[in-house]
């Protein structure tokens, strides 16, 4: 689990990285490694996975907001009494 102070920093590094892969694509250094087929199956992957990254964060906002709990710090949670037991691997 990310924490939230470092979630910014880490959607960034993915986004340079993302936006990185993208040039690539778009400059045709990937010729060089992947055939055509390759190549069209890689994206198609990498785009499917992006929308359900996305539609994943959707959901965890929604239910943050659905608490009250949206835009609060790991700190701000826990002095308001928001429930520890968020370990999902416990249960």
């Amino acid at each position: 689990m990310v924490d939230e102070k470092n979630e910014g920093k880490l959607l960034a590094h993915l986004e340079t990285i993302a936006s990185s892969l993208e040039r690539l694509a778009l400059f045709g250094e990937l010729e060089e490694f992947y055939s055509p087929d390759e190549r069209k199956q890689l994206v198609a992957e990498y785009r499917a996975l992006r929308e359900a990254d996305a539609v994943a964060f959707q959901g965890i906002e929604a239910a943050r907001e659905e608490k009250g709990e949206a835009g609060l710090g790991w700190e701000a949670r826990v002095q308001i009494g928001v429930p520890q037991e968020t370990d999902f691997f416990v249960h």
